[in-house]
C-alpha cells in the first residue's frame, strides 16, 4: 500500500474517531446541564420553602417579644 494512500486512510479514520468524540462529549454535556438545571430548580424550591419558615419564625419571634412586652407592662 503506498504512503499516501496509508497516511489518508488513517486520517480518514482519525476523522472518524474525532467525530465520534465530538458526539459523545456534546451527549455528556447535555447531560451535565441537565443534571445543573435540575439540581438549580431542586436549589430554588428549598430556598422558597427556607424563605417562608424564616418568615413565620421571624412573625412568631415578633409575636413572642410584644406578649413579653404586655406581661412587662401589666406586672408594672
Amino acid at each position: 500500500m503506498p504512503h499516501a494512500v496509508q497516511k489518508s486512510l488513517i486520517n480518514e479514520e482519525v476523522q472518524q474517531h474525532m467525530e465520534q468524540f465530538r458526539k459523545e462529549l456534546s451527549w455528556y454535556e447535555q447531560r451535565r446541564i441537565e443534571e445543573y438545571e435540575n439540581r438549580i430548580e431542586q436549589t430554588e424550591n428549598d430556598n422558597k420553602k427556607l424563605s417562608l419558615q424564616v418568615e413565620r419564625l421571624k412573625q412568631r419571634w415578633d409575636s413572642l417579644v410584644e406578649s413579653a412586652k404586655e406581661r412587662k407592662k401589666t406586672r408594672q
